[in-house]
């Protein structure tokens, strides 16, 4: 198992809305699958940059290497672009 973070902060947030909604296709293939996100209520240590964040479970770090990759993935990424600034994170083992 796999945990992708994504980190963001929206500039365009009817775009954003747009591309949050045609993620979740594009990781099925990969197994990919959404495990939380939500809007930054307060930080509470530190500085927060980000508006919200989400965390995704993938079977292992290639199947999201591909998904990132893929030609499905890489079509919505100009309207990422457009709607918000993001960071994508694999996490692994401490």
């Amino acid at each position: 198992m796999a945990i992708l973070v994504a980190t963001v902060k929206v500039k365009d947030p009817e775009k954003f809305q747009q591309y949050a909604a045609s993620v979740p296709a594009t990781m099925e293939p990969f197994g990919g699958k959404l495990l939380g996100r939500g809007k930054v209520e307060k930080g509470i240590d530190g500085d927060v940059s980000f508006h919200a964040a989400a965390m995704f479970e993938f079977p292992d770090a290639e199947s999201i290497d591909n998904w990132h990759h893929s030609a499905e993935y890489q079509k919505i990424v100009p309207l990422r672009l457009e709607a918000a600034d993001m960071e994508l994170a694999v996490l692994g083992s401490i």
